[in-house]
């Protein structure tokens, strides 16, 4: 799993049918790598974000044969550390 800022959103004009209409969201993760993940649980600007990697990330949109690589799990409501 990584968690990161969400920063921004990704609008594509052309996808492959299995992307296509996916809410894509820039997410800056703690190691400063940016990475570009699958949103559906409504995450906003700004949020800290849990997301899924690899099959995980296929298997958290319930279908493992998606061209995914992350995938958003989670919204951090606060950060008790």
């Amino acid at each position: 799993m990584k968690i990161g800022k969400i920063i921004g959103s990704i609008v594509l004009t052309n996808a492959i049918a299995d992307i296509n209409h996916e809410r894509l969201l820039i997410v800056l993760g703690k190691d400063n790598r940016i990475v570009i993940a699958v949103d559906r649980i409504g995450a906003e600007l700004g949020k800290t974000v849990l997301c899924a990697q690899s099959k995980e990330a296929m298997y958290a949109l319930g279908d493992e044969n998606r061209p995914i690589d992350l995938t958003i799990i989670a919204i951090e409501d606060y950060d008790i550390s």
